[in-house]
């Protein structure tokens, strides 16, 4: 099964998945610069991302990889 998540996605909501048997969690974040997130229009902030992954891991969801996506400062 695949779920798509948002960095908006709450604790209580992993740790739901993870009691339902949610083992992994492969994240793409867009970027990890302000700026690139505010011209992709992206609606996130890198504290709503450093915010997202703290809860994955607390709730005890694992990750296989963290990856970036570039993205030009002009996009």
């Amino acid at each position: 099964m695949v779920v798509h998540l948002a960095v908006t996605t709450d604790y209580d909501t992993l740790r739901a998945m993870k009691e339902a048997g949610c083992r992994l969690l492969i994240v793409g974040y867009e970027s990890g610069d302000p700026q690139i997130l505010k011209n992709i229009k992206k609606g996130a902030t890198v504290e709503m991302a450093q915010r997202f992954t703290a809860n994955c891991k607390n709730s005890a969801c694992w990750f296989t990889r963290l990856h970036y996506r570039a993205a030009g400062r002009n996009a």
